[in-house]
């Protein structure tokens, strides 16, 4: 029996060293490697974007011409280059990216990218976007309405206005605008969040709700009871209107 126990030892002794040579020869399947993954789809037809990607960082921001670009970039081990796929379609008007992992563990602790999405200067009905825990930045896209969420990253929107609905649990939210023209429904569970104005709303409805957060509005005087609703909730975090 000890014969036995040795043997096995000495066996798992041989096979971390073998794995341990060819992981600094660069041959092993934990060596990470990068890669990069680009896809477009005509906007002709589309009203509606949604995207929807689980880890890494979101960036979309507006470009030239008429299509959406889309580029997945970042690192992986060799095991693990072909899990993930880069999913583009079109569908009734609704432009669907998505990265879905097709093989392997439910959580990967090794892959690492980012989805930088372009997207042409055009107004959409609908922008849509679902993370688990990715964070969110958006420059300069034109749409009518706004759903962003995520768990845990972090929210950081620029646009001209709109109507906003942007959720996230531990990630803080900053929002800046030309003008607040809609409402804007914002909520996380421990982060801050932040509007911020350029042109003073005339009328609003502002509607607080935070457990320990402070509290902060700092606009130029307006009628309330009017206009859009402001409704921001947030356990821990602070929430804040301010003009720019």
């Amino acid at each position: 029996m000890k014969k036995i126990i040795l043997l096995s030892i000495f066996i798992i002794g041989v096979i971390g060293v073998a794995n341990l040579y060819w992981f600094y020869q660069g041959d092993s399947e934990l060596n990470l490697v990068d890669f990069e993954v680009n896809k477009s789809l005509s906007v002709a037809n589309v009203d509606h974007v949604q995207i929807i990607s689980p880890v890494g960082t979101v960036q979309i921001v507006q470009s030239e011409g008429d299509q959406i670009q889309v580029k997945m970039k970042g690192k992986t081990t060799k095991k693990t280059e072909n899990n993930y796929e880069l999913d583009i379609q079109e569908s009734d008007g609704q432009a669907s990216i998505e990265v879905k992992k097709t093989k392997g563990n439910l959580f990967d602790l090794y892959t690492e990218y980012d989805l930088i999405v372009k997207v042409p200067e055009t107004e959409f009905t609908q922008f849509q976007v679902h993370t688990e825990s990715a964070s969110v930045e958006m420059n300069n896209v034109s749409s009518n309405k706004y759903v962003l969420k995520t768990v845990t990253g972090d929210m950081n929107i620029n646009v001209v206005q709109g109507s906003f609905d942007i959720r996230t649990d531990t990630g803080e939210i900053l929002l800046e605008l030309e003008q607040i023209i809609d409402d804007i429904v914002g909520k996380s569970v421990t982060g801050d969040i932040i509007i911020k104005s350029q042109q003073p709303p005339e009328a609003l409805q502002i509607d607080f709700d935070t457990d320990t957060g402070e509290e902060v509005i700092n606009i130029p005087s307006y009628i309330t009871g009017k206009g859009p609703i402001i409704k921001l909730s947030s356990n821990t975090g602070d929430l804040e209107l301010v003009s720019k």
